[in-house]
């Protein structure tokens, strides 16, 4: 009779409690179960959407400030075009070389070295030459010799930025043509992703170049007086 009575007890609680889970469900089932869904969903989310917010502000930066390729002025259009061709010839077209006294003296920088011009003319001739800079100044002789040098490696636009009067590449030396305007260019090279060059302009010829010395474009920036940026290229960031 006493386990009868036991049996009796025992399977009703047992009845009620499976009961009981049928009828509420398990707070650690239902929590685990919401938890995993945010999980899965949530990162999905935050995955795709910042590319979007990190793009479009480029797209839309500098309101008024046209981008692209060209800029509506023909002569500097056709130095972007020329320079992002790789055209030689048509990069040698747009260069200009200026007239100044060359010197004897020793030593990187500074005036051409007439021992370099053509002919070898004396101490303060005046030489026709082409200025640029790399992490040191010199002078090229042979423009398309230098143009092959501009264009070894493959280009794109960073932008072209107006002065707002003339600049000239360095302030303490004399002899050097003043720039206008710059086309900024980059491009990788020894591993390194950006680097920049610009292509100062004069009366819509290139009258100096310069490889930033393993520095991003938007470094030309500073490097002069007061400029503003006209049109922004693909590359501009």
């Amino acid at each position: 009779m006493k386990w009868l009575l036991l049996v009796l007890v025992v399977v009703p609680v047992l009845l009620l409690a499976c009961g009981g889970d049928d009828d509420v469900p398990s707070p650690t089932a239902t929590v685990a179960g919401e938890t995993r869904v945010t999980i899965t969903v949530a990162p999905a989310t935050a995955t795709t959407v910042p590319p979007t917010a990190t793009v479009a502000p480029q797209a839309t930066a500098t309101p008024g400030v046209p981008t692209g390729t060209t800029t509506g002025d023909a002569v500097i259009d056709r130095i972007i075009a020329v320079m992002l061709a790789g055209d030689v010839d048509g990069v040698a077209s747009v260069l200009a070389t200026t007239d100044t006294p060359c010197t004897t003296a020793q030593g990187l920088g500074g005036p051409p070295k007439c021992a370099q011009a053509p002919g070898r003319p004396a101490d303060g001739s005046l030489v026709r030459a082409f200025p640029f800079s790399t992490c040191e100044g010199g002078w090229s002789y042979d423009l398309k010799q230098h143009a092959s040098l501009l264009v070894q490696n493959k280009l794109s636009l960073y932008g072209v930025a107006r002065f707002a009067t003339p600049q000239p590449p360095y302030t303490n030396e004399t002899g050097y043509p003043s720039m206008e305007q710059m086309v900024l260019f980059e491009f990788s090279a020894g591993g390194v992703q950006r680097i920049g060059l610009i292509a100062g302009v004069t009366d819509g010829k290139v009258v100096y170049t310069r490889h930033i010395c393993v520095g991003p474009p938007e470094e030309a920036l500073g490097f002069y007086g007061p400029s503003a940026v006209i049109l922004r290229g693909p590359a501009y960031q």
